[in-house]
């Protein structure tokens, strides 16, 4: 995964059951594919294959980088979708429309997302309407084509939030709070520990926000580094004010 320019690169097999004279693999298109110089679409065999119902079927190795939009609010407790979506790139839906077999789609037990469980695959059959006749006068004005899009649903490790993103920073805190137990007359010490307590946490963000940076708002964790700041500079001033009326 890549949350700087949120794209993921995908490597599986789709395969393609059909009735008809039209191959769909041939004007199949990977809509939010990237970098399609990079794409790979390989078909396992040299042409389709009837089978015994009189139908074809056609197995597709894919290989590549797709893009999808994610939504980093609950960063590092957020859940994330990673989509493919397929369209006919020629055939209007009147000739080709897609259609999912659950019952035979499903996600290898060996693949694994660093830093995420895997929590199921959903898909979605539809169709996408464009606004225009591509210049072809004479035809209908908005041309329909069939479309899916497969998810596969990741939910972020809770390991990592509770480890190495909360435990250091509570740490800090704590050690930051502890300075309301000295005596009163340490004052350089009791100073110094809040605005290292600062310093550090300032550092610990940047580390814990490095692989988000492109988040253009405020995520969940920005959130919990607002309130700490708060609670250091607050014991900052609880430390000035008990120092000005010793």
């Amino acid at each position: 995964l890549s949350f700087e320019d949120n794209t993921y690169y995908f490597s599986g097999y789709i395969w393609m059951r059909w009735n008809g004279d039209i191959d769909p693999t041939a004007t199949l298109e990977f809509v939010n594919a990237v970098e399609t110089w990079g794409l790979m679409v390989t078909p396992l065999s040299d042409g389709p294959e009837q089978l015994a119902s009189g139908e074809y079927v056609t197995t597709l190795s894919v290989q590549g980088r797709f893009y999808k939009s994610f939504d980093l609010g609950n960063y590092p407790l957020d859940s994330q979708s990673l989509s493919i979506m397929l369209e006919d790139s020629t055939n209007f839906a009147d000739n080709i429309v897609y259609v999912v077999d659950n019952e035979k789609s499903g996600l290898d037990p060996n693949m694994k997302v660093q830093g995420f469980e895997i929590s199921g695959l959903s898909s979605q059959s539809y169709l996408h309407t464009y606004g225009t006749d591509f210049g072809y006068t004479g035809t209908e004005d908005n041309q329909t084509y069939s479309a899916l899009e497969f998810r596969i649903h990741i939910d972020r490790n809770a390991n990592l939030f509770l480890w190495k993103l909360l435990l250091p920073l509570l740490l800090v805190l704590i050690t930051n709070w502890l300075t309301l137990l000295m005596n009163p007359k340490y004052v350089e010490v009791r100073t110094a520990m809040p605005a290292t307590a600062l310093l550090t946490t300032v550092f610990l963000q940047l580390s814990a926000m490095e692989s988000v940076s492109q988040a253009s708002t405020l995520v969940l964790m920005d959130k919990i580094y607002l309130v700490s700041y708060a609670s250091i500079v607050f014991t900052l001033g609880q430390v000035i004010w008990d120092n000005r009326t010793v």
